[in-house]
Formats: structure tokens, sequence, C-alpha cells
């Protein structure tokens, strides 16, 4: 097996382990609904999970983005247990959002099709859902005057540096774990 190899088979190993991994003992969890508008300006809710570490407070938080899913599974929420665990035990909050018409948000999924200008409003819907989630964020309590660190993967990481680069005075640092847009494949 080459090294290229051996290296992607770890780190799909360290995923799947990191999914089947449990929060800390201690951990607060909360499920919240967060109040926006869709596009056609009808009022919609945004499901996210938040995940406390043991202690007071206030604390430094990750701002999770994830991939372009379609499928709607309200189950999804939990599978980030594993990711924010690895955060949980840096003393770093985690606060995992879903984009509308996933998981148990309202609203419909952005269909970033293969031309330009679907993609855009794909996108543009996708980061105005990181941007509530942002604002939540900065006024919560529970991170006052601490870091945000925006984190996402494939569609996610994208946004999470399109967050950085536009809010680079909120957010602090963007990791993009194999960020893109479109499957190519489906074009």
């Amino acid at each position: 097996m080459t090294f290229v190899r051996r290296l992607f088979a770890g780190m799909l190993v360290a995923l799947i382990l990191a999914g089947c991994a449990s929060v800390p003992e201690g951990t607060k969890v909360e499920t919240i609904f967060l109040d926006h508008v869709d596009a056609s300006g009808k009022p919609i809710k945004l499901e996210a999970r938040l995940y406390l570490p043991p202690g007071n407070g206030p604390f430094d938080v990750v701002l999770y983005s994830h991939g372009g899913s379609t499928r709607e599974d309200p189950s999804a929420v939990e599978r980030y247990a594993g990711i924010a665990s690895m955060f949980l035990e840096k003393k770093v909050a985690f606060f995992a959002l879903h984009r509308q018409g996933r998981g148990g948000s309202g609203g419909t999924v952005s269909n970033a099709n293969c031309n330009p200008a679907g993609a855009m409003r794909a996108y543009t819907q996708d980061y105005g859902d990181i941007l509530i989630g942002l604002d939540f964020i900065k006024k919560s309590p529970i991170t006052e005057g601490k870091r945000v660190f925006s984190v996402g993967y494939s569609r996610g990481g994208t946004l999470s540096a399109g967050l950085a680069v536009r809010e680079h005075t909120a957010v602090a640092k963007a990791v993009g774990l194999a960020p893109g847009w479109l499957a190519i494949w489906s074009c």
C-alpha cells in the first residue's frame, strides 16, 4: 500500500472513530432552533446542536458547517458528538448548525447544480444560514470575548473559508476539510 493510500485509510478510520465517539462526561448538550427567513420570505427555524465542555465558561467555540448532503435526516445532528468530542477535550465549545432543509431545519436544501448561477444561489443561501449561526455565537454569554473558529467539511469547508475571509473580525481561524462545492461527477 502506498504512503498516500495509507494516509487516506488512516484518516478514514479516524473519521469513523470520531463519529462513534461520545462526548466527555459532564458535557452539556442543547438543541437550539434559530429564527431565519428563507429566500421566499417565509419564516423558518434552523436546528443547531451546542456542546459545552464542563465548567462555567466563557469558552472558545467551533462553528461547524457540514458538507452539502441533501439528506433530510433529523438524526444527523447526533453524528456530530464524535467530532465535538475532539474539541470538548480541549475545553472548546462546539456549535453544529444544520443549514436549510437538512436535519431538523426548515426550508429547502440549496441545490448547487452545475451552472454558475445555480451554484451562486446555493452559496448565498448556505452562507446566510452560517451567518445566523455566527450571530447567535457572538451574542451568546457562553462565548463572550472568546475566539470563534470556523470548521467545515466539503461544502462546509468552502463556507468556513468564506466566513473567515468575509467576517475576519469575528472569526479567529478557519479550517476547511476537503473544501469543495460541486460533485463534478454529477455535472
